[in-house]
């Protein structure tokens, strides 16, 4: 009976397309929105376009994978977009005032530091998190909605 009841069902009239819809939805989407994009603003298909928004979107995959890591082991973090906000803005820091001030405008090191500098403030917050979450026992849910809001003042 169950073969019979899923044969019928097949049959039904829109059925495929609701299947069709719902395995390739979001790709459908993201093609019709492309085109309307694109006959709204036709400069919009421009490699030079597509390559500043995968740029500008490259930020975020990087973190999305970072946040796949952390949900997959069965945790959350709340604070990682504080503190990439915070980590930009010491980073706009440093290399706009700190390091110009010290060898000036144009010096070859200037963007290594800068990076280095981000790398290990990104790292020691996620250090001091991870470690209040993996030796206090306390659930990353506090420690990072803590970190959030910490960060979140420190950035004014």
């Amino acid at each position: 009976m169950p073969l019979l009841s899923k044969t019928r069902s097949a049959s039904r009239p829109g059925h495929a397309a609701r299947r069709l819809i719902g395995k390739y939805g979001i790709y459908i989407a993201f093609l019709l929105l492309c085109l309307v994009i694109t006959l709204l603003f036709p400069p919009f298909l421009r490699p030079g376009n597509l390559l500043n928004i995968l740029r500008q979107s490259s930020i975020n995959g990087i973190v999305a994978v970072g946040m796949t890591f952390v949900i997959i082991t069965g945790g959350i973090d709340l604070s990682v977009g504080s503190v990439l906000g915070f980590t930009g803005m010491v980073i706009g820091v440093i290399q706009a005032q700190l390091l110009p001030s010290l060898w000036g405008f144009g010096h070859p090191l200037t963007w290594i530091v800068t990076v280095i500098c981000g790398l290990a403030v990104g790292t020691a917050i996620g250090a001091l998190q991870g470690s209040v979450v993996a030796y206090f026992g306390v659930p990353s849910f506090i420690v990072t909605l803590s970190g959030l809001l910490i960060v979140l003042y420190c950035h004014r």
